[in-house]
């Protein structure tokens, strides 16, 4: 699991057909009961009280964001369902706020990536979250790949010779989209998740990388 790297944004219960919208710290903020009038305030409230909790940590990253969506069933066990990444925090917020409107029915349209998040609930589902991965957190846990994979290391990890803004912003990129492909890779995603690779940056070689290394049975 990825418990040591990732922080919960927010997540959504579902409860005897009622929708439950709670902040980073569990705390319930807005429900399907509530007026319509008062979701837009409690987006905001839960990015604040996520922004607030993150100072000092890490998470809350400005320059390249990875979340998670999972899905916890009613026996609380966490399954993960898509990834993504975004270049800024704020595009990444604004991303997960449509995906909580789909999820919610607020959002109702014939687009496939709606009816792919509102078929998200089951069931056996009580509650979908959203989680931010802690990028340096998840790198720092890949130096097996300097050994048995050193051109692959060689993308995410820092050249001593070359640290000027520019290379910093590409490394980021590729450490996100390295984040990216191999979750999706380690936890399936593609096909019992939600998630495609994009149609650009190395997010979709990365999974058939490590794809090609669990199918031949290598470690």
């Amino acid at each position: 699991m990825l418990d040591y790297c990732t922080k919960t944004i927010c997540s959504i219960e579902k409860k005897d057909n009622k929708y439950i919208l709670k902040d980073c710290n569990g705390n319930p903020i807005w429900d399907t009961e509530d007026d319509i009038s008062e979701f837009s305030q409690a987006l905001n409230q839960k990015t604040r009280t996520y922004i607030e909790s993150c100072k000092g940590t890490g998470f809350a990253s400005d320059n390249q964001m990875v979340w998670i969506l999972a899905i916890k069933t009613k026996e609380n066990k966490r399954l993960y369902k898509n990834i993504a990444v975004c270049k800024y925090f704020k595009y990444a917020i604004n991303e997960i706020n449509v995906h909580i409107k789909q999820l919610i029915g607020i959002i109702q349209d014939n687009l496939t990536k709606t009816k792919n998040y509102q078929d998200l609930w089951s069931d056996e589902v009580s509650e979908v979250e959203f989680l931010e991965v802690n990028i340096d957190k998840y790198i720092e846990m890949q130096n097996e790949l300097q050994k048995n994979a050193p051109y692959i290391y060689s993308l995410i990890s820092m050249n001593e010779n070359d640290k000027t803004e520019s290379s910093r912003n590409i490394l980021r990129k590729n450490q996100a989209e390295f984040i990216e492909g191999k979750i999706a890779s380690n936890y399936n995603l593609k096909d019992s998740g939600i998630w495609h690779p994009s149609s650009l940056g190395i997010d979709g070689e990365i999974y058939s990388y490590y794809n090609n290394i669990s199918n031949n049975g290598e470690k």
